[in-house]
């Protein structure tokens, strides 16, 4: 496996030593999934209630591909103009199609903290759900750890005033991720910032990271 893991990204540019999961909006980006690693799911900026089933069983179709890796990143957000009960309604059916695949769930989340952890109480799923790009207060990750969600950081830990920058030392270890999302800052330079931070050796972070990502993401009979 290679050393550094991406484990959220909309870049299409491969990095050497670098692993990456894809994100692709399942209603935006149907197409053979061929080489690579992909996360797939139904964003909550582009739902539509009128084709919210067909979206559906687009999603659960393609995301039985073996290189579908994690369903995501889908979720809550309360910022956007998509109806709300329609984004728990969608984002609830996507974690019943998570569980039923075997795999991850990486989340958007954005001012709906207390309704992601209450569904996740109501629902109980099995399968573990990451909560990507996250850059809150203290008290909502004590939270989100106490419920076992896992933590996905990107680069904003670049930026010392950051909540990211501020906490990642109290997320536990074996709850930790890297991604870089939307940026184009090398997954290697979070690496390296986080290596920073948390005062540990390079390599002591790499195995952390891929014990997490076997543990999290090759739950399912997928071949990395």
């Amino acid at each position: 496996m290679e050393d550094f893991i991406d484990i959220h990204t909309h870049q299409l540019s491969e990095k050497a030593n670098a692993l990456s999961i894809k994100n692709i909006i399942a209603n935006q980006s149907i197409f053979p999934i061929k080489k690579g690693f992909y996360s797939m799911g139904l964003h909550p900026w582009y739902l539509n209630q009128e084709n919210k089933l067909t979206d559906l069983e687009i999603l659960e179709a393609l995301a039985k591909n073996k290189n579908v890796l994690a369903i995501g990143e889908i979720g809550l957000d309360k910022i956007c103009k998509t109806d709300f009960d329609l984004q728990i309604e969608i984002f609830e059916r996507q974690i019943l199609i998570a569980e039923k695949l075997n795999k991850p769930i990486v989340i958007h989340c954005v001012k709906a903290f207390s309704e992601l952890i209450s569904i996740k109480k109501t629902l109980r799923p099995k399968v573990p759900m990451i909560v990507h790009g996250f850059n809150q207060n203290r008290q909502i990750l004590d939270q989100l750890i106490a419920h076992q969600f896992y933590i996905s950081l990107g680069s904003v830990i670049l930026n010392e005033k950051s909540n990211a920058f501020k906490l990642i030392g109290y997320i536990p270890k074996n709850h930790l991720f890297l991604e870089t999302d939307t940026s184009s800052i090398s997954i290697i330079e979070i690496y390296n910032k986080s290596v920073e931070i948390l005062q540990i050796a390079d390599y002591e972070l790499i195995d952390v990271m891929k014990s997490n990502f076997k543990k999290v993401f090759q739950r399912s009979n997928m071949a990395i």
